[in-house]
């Protein structure tokens, strides 16, 4: 058998107090004039994309973005947008990887930028732990993939530290930006090789 709830009781306070509150909220909703409503408007940058699924912004305006049967594309801030990574059998992306599919929940789906990424992996300091290991345990940059053991300081770490001694020592910021940007433009959707 219940017991009635008595007057002060506990559950009786909770339930005063909660009907208090919410009808304080409505009161200050219904307060606010439309002078008050901040106005919103909307500007399309993309249009014709398949089933967009997420984006991450770097500070300049690029916008990375993915469409989830598709694949991964940067818009650049002048508008131009380039198709990087895209699914098994996409057509127009720089490259494709034939283990990335589109079934179910499975896509290219999240998009993220590491807001440390200029700092994560060029400086020399972050690669003289791989670089101490044993000569057998290290491969030179051009080996294959399927050979390398430890792929993230091989492929990228080595390559990510010397085009930083590149920019910040040798080079210096302006001249290596020149030349880099007048590389990939040059390179864009094109396979080089080492004598390139």
């Amino acid at each position: 058998m219940n017991k009635p709830i008595q007057t002060g009781s506990r559950l009786n306070k909770l339930v005063s107090s909660l009907l208090l509150a919410g009808t304080g909220l409505l009161a200050s909703c219904a307060a606010v004039s439309p002078q008050q409503a901040p106005s919103l408007s909307a500007t399309p940058v993309l249009s014709k994309l398949s089933n967009p699924w997420d984006m991450a912004f770097l500070p300049d305006g690029t916008m990375f973005f993915t469409e989830k049967c598709k694949g991964l594309s940067v818009r650049q801030p002048s508008g131009t947008v380039n198709r990087l990574l895209g699914m098994k059998d996409s057509q127009g992306y720089a490259t494709t990887a034939g283990d990335l599919f589109c079934d179910g929940q499975a896509g290219m789906n999240g998009v993220a930028v590491d807001p440390n990424f200029a700092s994560n992996r060029g400086p020399a300091h972050k690669i003289v732990d791989y670089m101490r290991l044993p000569k057998d345990k290290l491969e030179p940059i051009m080996t294959k993939s399927e050979a390398v053991a430890n792929v993230g300081s091989n492929a990228y770490g080595k390559a990510c530290t010397g085009l930083n001694i590149l920019r910040e020592t040798i080079l210096g910021r302006k001249l290596f930006d020149f030349a880099f940007k007048e590389y990939a433009k040059r390179w864009a959707y094109k396979h080089p090789t080492p004598a390139d």
